[in-house]
């Protein structure tokens, strides 16, 4: 029987066929350079507040993992930190462009003694009668809180059995607690089990050696369970530009969907390859230690949002460089100027119309600023809310790369995405923000060298010799000084 057309991301020669193909524009490795990549890793703290798992799951963290047999949603939720963008790129780990500007422009800020604006409330009194009736009435109106919400049926041609509507339809039932899933002794263990980088490559002596930097990416369908289960994997050398890995992964989990619309595997394409031995066969463990061929504890992983491509292998790594917290880390210490610069100019504007008011409309200045705070305050308010789209627009891959590399990813449609193309623009996005940090920083020497070389000059200009000025007409020419010229 004739397999069907793979899609395009699959017509390229995966498994060992794809091993030393060139994808990307080496970049030359170097101590410097290995610096500034290194500097941009997280440190722990900022690791877990990003959702990164650096320690194996505790029992009550594996409590969270339990799903709900009707809805399939998870039962409790988990008692990590949320992630918090504002702490991304605090300290050294994640430096943006100017970071040293950064900092000098909020210790200015910081010293500024700016005046206090009163934002005014709008507020109406309320009535207490009509409040106390409206309570009254939410009381009566009060019914359970419908927590767990499911189809009791089954999906037969694209329609559940127990409402007759589409699949793409809200629950038709609903209770007001979840129902935990029971599993078997060690099940929910083994499923969420996280292994560290080991320190030493395969045993096999004809292993590859580690590499100083990779970039990942991972596709991912989604289990029986609802959990992302790994599909595919593309492991890249950060430097040479070349592929490592590139293969599908058989999951080793019932599979409801391939999310194929992203992922751009479908069942008969991981078919095909298990035929065509290209595939990884032994899921998630053995697709863990292709990588630990190449990758050793002191590598540096790159990717982005990377997070995710390390939980779906359930593999801990703590040397990683994700682009998303790099990016985010540029965005606030910009906004962080930006917020600097605005309290200013504000302050400047402030003090500017004062001295008007009191000289040009004769009014003093507490009447000046009653009169004018209301429009400055909506004036931040509106600056605020600028800097806050700005900070939320563009934090995919697909709109970084087109907007810092200039470059068109992700464009296959229903085809979905391909792994190597999302790895190759990782590394690229660290790339050029390794090198605008390099280029800053060249800057900022050449300018330090150049006031040093002023004032060594300056110095040298009022430590020179003294200039004789002309003798007086009686002074005698023996007691002139030698090499006068007379």
């Amino acid at each position: 029987m004739a397999s069907r057309q793979q899609s395009s991301h699959m017509a390229q020669p995966m498994g060992k066929a794809a091993m030393g193909r060139q994808v990307a524009e080496p970049i030359a490795a170097s101590e410097e350079y290995m610096k500034y990549l290194t500097n941009l890793i997280p440190s722990t703290t900022e690791l877990i507040k990003a959702g990164f798992v650096v320690t194996p799951l505790t029992k009550k963290e594996l409590q969270t993992k339990v799903k709900c047999k009707k809805c399939n949603k998870k039962c409790t939720k988990t008692d990590r930190p949320p992630r918090d963008p504002s702490h991304a790129g605090d300290g050294s780990s994640n430096g943006s462009f100017a970071n040293e500007t950064t900092s000098t422009a909020s210790n200015a800020g910081s010293s500024h003694t700016g005046h206090k604006r009163r934002h005014r409330s709008h507020g109406k009194p309320h009535d207490k009668g009509k409040q106390g009736d409206a309570t009254s009435t939410n009381s009566k109106q009060e019914q359970p809180r419908i927590i767990c919400k499911y189809h009791p049926g089954r999906i037969k041609n694209k329609t559940w059995t127990c409402c007759s509507l589409h699949v793409s339809q809200p629950p038709c039932s609903g209770a007001p607690t979840h129902t935990p899933l029971t599993y078997a002794p060690g099940a929910l263990e083994a499923r969420w089990l996280f292994v560290p980088t080991p320190p030493h490559p395969s045993s096999n002596p004809q292993a590859p050696q580690f590499r100083s930097a990779v970039a990942i990416d991972c596709e991912m369908g989604t289990s029986a369970d609802l959990e992302s289960e790994l599909i595919r994997l593309s492991l890249i050398d950060y430097f040479s530009g070349q592929i490592l890995i590139d293969s599908l992964v058989r999951p080793l989990v019932p599979m409801q969907h391939m999310n194929t619309r992203y992922s751009g595997v479908t069942r008969q394409d991981i078919q095909n390859a298990v035929r065509n031995g290209t595939c990884i066969l032994g899921g998630l463990e053995e697709a863990r230690r292709e990588v630990w061929k190449f990758v050793g504890p002191e590598t540096v992983v790159v990717g982005h949002s990377v997070r995710n491509d390390l939980v779906c292998l359930r593999w801990i790594h703590t040397r990683c460089v994700d682009s998303l917290l790099v990016e985010e880390g540029v965005r606030k210490e910009v906004k962080r100027r930006e917020e600097v610069e605005w309290e200013e100019k504000m302050d400047g504007e402030i003090s500017r119309m004062l001295v008007m008011a009191a000289t040009k409309h004769g009014k003093n200045k507490s009447e000046f600023l009653d009169d004018e705070e209301e429009k400055i305050n909506k004036k931040e308010e509106e600056e605020k809310k600028k800097r806050e789209r700005r900070s939320r627009e563009g934090m995919s891959l697909k709109a970084l790369a087109e907007k810092k590399l200039g470059r068109v990813i992700q464009d296959g449609g229903k085809k979905g995405h391909d792994s190597v193309e999302d790895a190759v623009a990782a590394r690229d996005l660290i790339h050029h923000h390794i090198l605008g940090l390099m280029q800053n920083d060249k800057e900022e020497r050449e300018e330090k060298a150049r006031k040093e070389a002023e004032e060594k000059a300056k110095e040298a200009a009022d430590d020179g010799p003294e200039t004789w000025g002309a003798p007086p007409m009686n002074y005698c020419v023996s007691h002139f000084p030698a090499g006068w010229g007379i």
